[in-house]
């Protein structure tokens, strides 16, 4: 099973004595319970006085559902009523369906996504007709353990990203030199204003006689910046994606000058919506640095890379990560308090 883990910037639930409460907390930050236990209040355009002890959901996050709701869902009863509250027995899928009543492709769906994460180990047992069936547990009975599994997974892809931007950064030297600087660029090296998310995962390694373009592909698919999809169909050339060009043609290729959004709109073609959707993948990563071009407090809004420097700049997109890390292990290990607290 490829191992895929998401990463988000988050503060720990650790002084919430609600088991259930930091279960959905944590499933929420990985992704396998989108919304969680939180209602988003509703739309500001809605008008009229909400009656009393009513909770409008209608825009709330996915799954728009009440907190009572969520904790009958699938993923969350899968993790916490079978792998956390009894990680000394095995579950297969019939067992799964049995348990929480759902249907077998439901439960194939939620059970993959948590072996994406290892924390679940296979196994065999009997079966009524004298055969086996594969079950699962978590790993070593506890949460704490189990999520080594996960940490162990994550800095191992974290290295292997470390190793991809480097070798991009450092085999494109040659297509930088002789580039001036820009020295009426004032910047604010604040940290983004987007919140941090980077998906990590197990890739195949490219081959060794591989080109430019192909690693710088395969780092901008590693990073999440780019999706199998934004290939072209039917050999088409990489260098026509819009993503891709912003990426290479612009921030890399001229690292040394900031960009405004009308010079990034004329150069590539574009809407101003098209291009911030891809600023902000860039952006929650943390790679970018915004300016001002010109200390006028009309000057125009600019953008580059970190420093000028993609290695420098994935430094803070690595310390990001390990501070999500360190979050999700306190919340990991105050869950598993809690859970010995109520047995």
């Amino acid at each position: 099973m490829v191992f895929r883990f998401v990463l988000v910037s988050h503060t720990p639930p650790t002084a919430s004595t609600d088991v259930d409460a930091v279960a959905a907390a944590l499933l929420h930050d990985i992704g396998l319970l989108p919304g969680g236990l939180r209602v988003v209040p509703a739309p500001k355009k809605r008008r009229g006085r909400p009656r009393k002890g009513h909770r409008d959901l209608d825009g709330a996050a996915d799954p728009p559902r009440p907190g009572e709701e969520v904790l009958s869902s699938v993923p969350y009863r899968m993790l916490m009523d079978c792998f956390l509250l009894h990680p000394e027995r095995g579950f297969t899928v019939e067992r799964l369906c049995d348990e929480m009543g759902a249907s077998r492709p439901t439960v194939y769906r939620h059970l993959l996504r948590l072996r994406e994460l290892d924390l679940l180990a296979p196994g065999d047992e009997g079966s009524d007709d004298g055969g086996k069936r594969r079950s699962y547990h978590l790993r070593f009975g506890r949460p704490s353990k189990a999520w080594r599994f996960v940490e162990t997974n994550a800095e191992c892809a974290l290295e292997a990203l470390r190793e991809k931007v480097d070798a991009v950064w450092k085999g494109s030297a040659e297509e930088r030199k002789g580039r001036e600087g820009d020295p009426k660029l004032v910047l604010d090296r604040t940290s983004s204003r987007i919140t941090f998310h980077l998906v990590l995962s197990e890739r195949t390694p490219l081959a060794p006689g591989a080109d430019a373009q192909a690693r710088r592909v395969d780092m901008m698919e590693a990073m999440g910046y780019l999706t199998p999809w934004s290939t072209p169909r039917e050999g088409g050339d990489i260098e026509g994606n819009l993503a891709y060009r912003l990426f290479k043609d612009c921030l890399m290729d001229r690292p040394d000058r900031s960009w405004t959004m009308r010079e990034l709109m004329a150069v590539l073609d574009t809407s101003k919506p098209t291009l911030y959707r891809h600023l902000k993948k860039l952006e929650a990563l943390d790679l970018m640095e915004r300016g001002l071009r010109g200390e006028s407090p009309r000057s125009s809004k600019a953008f580059r890379i970190r420093y000028g420097d993609l290695s420098k700049a994935w430094n803070f997109t690595e310390e990001h990560a390990r501070q999500s890390l360190r979050a999700y292990r306190q919340t990991v290990e105050h869950l598993e308090a809690l859970l010995e607290e109520g047995r």
